[in-house]
């Protein structure tokens, strides 16, 4: 049986950071940062809706 087309142990990566990032997977900071910028806009809607109801439009 030939085995030569298939990879070799030492081949295969171990490391997450030996890897490409061929899918646009997200970083824990890239993650952070979009949550954080969702928070920030939740914040703002719901004092304006505040605002709106305690003073009117």
């Amino acid at each position: 049986m030939d085995l030569s087309s298939y990879a070799k142990k030492t081949d295969i990566p171990t490391k997450v950071s030996s890897l490409t990032n061929d899918s646009g997977y997200q970083t824990a900071a890239q993650v952070t940062s979009a949550i954080n910028t969702k928070l920030v806009v939740m914040a703002d809607a719901e004092l304006n809706a505040m605002w709106t109801e305690v003073f009117g439009a």
